[in-house]
């Protein structure tokens, strides 16, 4: 009788041991279900925010220097797809760009495509 007793405590323990795997198992699923639909999320707002400063440039109207840094870096880092890159280059192109567009454009080139050198003398 003592070893039946035994048994149906080891089993209860298994059965709790189990349960308590698959929860912590389960809350890691979830985790990091919850970390991609995050990752989604911003990535889709950028996609959003990208697209309104095309839609903004399309109607004609400009851009801030940070404005047009942003998307220039957008674009320097290839953070957006090859069409909304068209798309915003186009458009920029098209409504022709103001002295202070082209300044937002030549700091985000300076920051991320130009390689600073130190000359020796």
């Amino acid at each position: 009788m003592k070893g039946q007793r035994d048994r149906g405590t080891e089993g209860q323990r298994f059965r709790g041991l189990t349960l308590c795997t698959s929860f912590i198992v389960l809350r890691k699923i979830q985790t990091e279900h919850l970390r991609i639909e995050i990752m989604l999320n911003e990535k889709e707002k950028n996609l959003r925010a990208f697209g309104k400063m095309i839609m903004k440039l399309a109607g004609g109207r400009d851009l801030s220097r940070s404005e047009t840094r942003e998307c220039y870096c957008q674009v320097i880092l290839n953070k957006q797809p090859e069409l909304q890159q068209g798309a915003f280059l186009m458009s920029h192109l098209t409504k022709g760009p103001t002295t202070e567009e082209l300044c937002g454009a030549w700091d985000a080139l300076y920051e991320f495509d130009t390689e600073k050198i130190e000359p020796d003398f």
